[in-house]
């Protein structure tokens, strides 16, 4: 199979459709004999740059932060953190707390962000639709 091929039938069937028709089946084995049909048009994007601020790794920063007290206060640091954790809705004072931390060092964030550029594989669109040729099946096994 070519690689265009592989894309057609991997996104012939839409994520929604497909998470949709996974909730409405039974748990099980099933035997599967089916001949699809795969029709329309798909496009491939340009390669991209993107950053992935996902990758940043916070924990690493809360350590390296905490590391700089002694015991008793990283305890108590990490107790205020427990007890706000706990609330609902972050407090006023937690919103203004953060946005002042956020502007102090915003420029080393920017710095840190900029780390986390990736560069992302072109974005493919499709317009397809597939449909089952012949009398194909689907049987549940066990």
């Amino acid at each position: 199979m070519q690689n265009e091929q592989i894309i057609a039938i991997a996104k012939s069937v839409k994520d929604k459709r497909s998470k949709a028709a996974g909730k409405e089946i039974e748990p099980g084995t099933y035997d599967v004999d089916l001949l699809v049909r795969v029709l329309g048009t798909f496009s491939k994007g340009e390669d991209f740059q993107q950053k992935l601020t996902a990758k940043i790794n916070y924990t690493l920063l809360a350590a390296l932060a905490l590391s700089k007290v002694n015991a008793e206060t990283r305890g108590k640091i990490v107790d205020d953190f427990i007890m706000a954790m706990g609330r609902s809705d972050t407090s006023e004072e937690h919103v203004k707390l953060i946005t002042q931390i956020k502007s102090d060092i915003q420029p080393k964030l920017n710095e840190i962000k900029e780390m986390t550029t990736t560069t992302m594989s072109g974005k493919i669109t499709t317009d397809l639709t597939t449909e089952v040729v012949g009398g194909g099946k689907v049987d549940k096994v066990a």
